[in-house]
């Protein structure tokens, strides 16, 4: 029942699951969109609960990824998974202004939480993935430090990705020199640096 209430409001805003699955996705040209209502079972931050909805937000961009694992092919074990661009838990949304939290006491409680869980879908998260569609929109969020982000170190090779597929070459060479330009760091990914000091060399040889 819940997730035939929440098909009900997702999907007036693209967003649709797969059958038995309570992750909504929503395609775009570049990639997707998810959202994933993520329900933990016994949750340790509340345990007297059965459950919490704890909602996470994703961006799946095919491109950059794929950019990404040209630039940690040396050192990926540092890494982790690619398939995903950016993830993280929704309430960070609210830049620490309040929780997104939803713990389920009773099987009664379902119903009641999920129309707050509703409604901080439709007024918060969808505006936020709908304002940050664009990869342009990720690298203005990442410059500006957007506190609605969780801002993690890998993340600056996904930026740079970017950069090296829109050809700003010494643009994604600055991120990656904020992030990793200490001596250890750098020697960890020195793959990554090599790849867009030659892409820089050859777009001046043009």
């Amino acid at each position: 029942m819940a997730n035939s209430e929440a098909d009900d409001v997702l999907s007036k805003y693209g967003y649709h699951r797969p059958e038995g699955a309570i992750v909504y996705s929503k395609k775009y040209p570049s990639g997707q969109q998810i959202i994933n209502l993520n329900l933990e079972e016994r949750p340790s931050s509340d345990t007297r609960a059965i459950c919490c909805i704890y909602p996470y937000v994703t961006w799946v961009y095919p491109e950059i990824n794929e950019t990404v694992r040209k630039l940690v092919a040396s050192s990926l074990q540092t890494i982790g998974a690619l398939d995903v661009t950016l993830n993280m838990p929704a309430e960070l949304i609210l830049a620490k202004s309040g929780s997104a939290r939803w713990y389920i006491y009773s099987i009664n409680d379902f119903s009641e939480k999920l129309i707050l869980v509703r409604e901080f879908l439709t007024s918060v998260v969808i505006p936020f993935l709908d304002e940050h569609v664009s990869e342009e929109s990720l690298v203005r969020a990442h410059e500006n430090r957007d506190p609605r982000f969780e801002w993690i170190s890998r993340t600056s090779f996904y930026i740079a990705a970017i950069h090296i597929n829109a050809g700003c070459y010494d643009k994604a060479y600055q991120v990656l020199e904020a992030e990793y330009g200490r001596p250890r760091s750098r020697r960890i990914h020195a793959g990554a640096f090599d790849l867009v000091n030659e892409l820089i060399s050859k777009s001046k040889r043009v």
